[in-house]
């Protein structure tokens, strides 16, 4: 097949996979996603996939998966990280019961930890230049464009999905990570990049979110020491765990406070039209 791109040359973008497992039950729905972005990323089948997954699947699962895509596929086993809770003075999450559970008891904290944290540690990411995010919920409706071309030419560091605004009700502690921002803010005299949006990012008792499940992210400003210094203080705080602090809202903050206005892009400005479960992105779109 003409079309075919499973080279082993080095990857300066892919397209990043996280799923829970990967066996007979999850095949169908995992083919799905990237028949998915098979036909309607207009990249020419340049980019791999990389699916970061617990457990080890069978041999013939993750045959049948690399056979169903023009892209070369990877496969990366997180168990070590995706499985491990960081010592929270105070904290134990062997007594305590999450806010929310999905899957197992500290799963949904582990998949936002990982998309807020570790995702940007793994070897595999260290000579990626941007990644684009797909959850097994989600999809696109359309084609769209090559969307690392897109971050290239304009220098950015994020392309945002939608943004929204989630209660306090929805979303325990979020006063908490308010508290939190604007405390190191101010111990380590933190001028943010983007001072109206971090101003705003507190509305009331509520936070606004970028709906990560579309982002397209700049790996190497997320591993800048600026950012990096942020994320460990908010990971070793331990309030994605005691209050289900989410990737989304985190994500909105991070950008608030080290991303200039111009280095972040918005899915509302390019013919990009995506699907979760909550809806379509952008709301025009539906």
């Amino acid at each position: 097949d003409s079309k075919v791109n499973r080279s082993q040359n080095s990857r300066r973008n892919i397209i990043a996979f996280l799923t829970p497992y990967v066996d007979y039950d999850k095949l169908n729905n995992i083919k799905e996603s990237i028949h998915n972005i098979d036909i309607n990323f207009q990249d020419k089948y340049q980019t791999d996939f990389v699916i970061f997954h617990d457990g080890f699947p069978y041999s013939d699962v993750i045959e049948a998966l690399r056979l169903s895509s023009h892209r070369r596929i990877d496969f990366v086993h997180i168990d070590p990280v995706f499985r491990r809770i960081s010592t929270i003075d105070g904290y134990d999450p062997y007594l305590t019961n999450p806010t929310r559970s999905k899957r197992s008891k500290w799963s949904y904290h582990n998949m936002i930890r990982f998309w807020f944290y570790d995702i940007f540690r793994l070897e595999v990411m260290q000579d990626v230049d941007y990644y684009l995010r797909l959850d097994d919920d989600g999809g696109y409706i359309s084609p769209f464009p090559n969307v690392f071309d897109i971050m290239i030419k304009k220098n950015a560091v994020y392309m945002a999905n939608t943004k929204h605004q989630e209660s306090a009700h929805n979303l325990p502690g979020t006063e908490k990570l308010e508290i939190l921002s604007k405390k190191y803010v101010n111990e380590y005299k933190i001028k943010p990049s983007n001072p109206e949006q971090f101003d705003e990012a507190f509305p009331g008792h509520s936070v606004y979110v970028y709906f990560n499940n579309f982002e397209v992210v700049s790996v190497k400003f997320f591993l800048s020491e600026k950012v990096t210094n942020w994320c460990l203080y908010v990971r070793n705080n331990g309030g994605i765990y005691k209050y289900r602090w989410g990737d989304a809202a985190l994500r909105y903050v991070t950008l608030a406070l080290f991303a200039e206005d111009t280095k972040v892009l918005h899915i509302e400005d390019y013919p990009i039209e995506y699907c979760h479960c909550h809806g379509v992105y952008p709301p025009s779109s539906n």
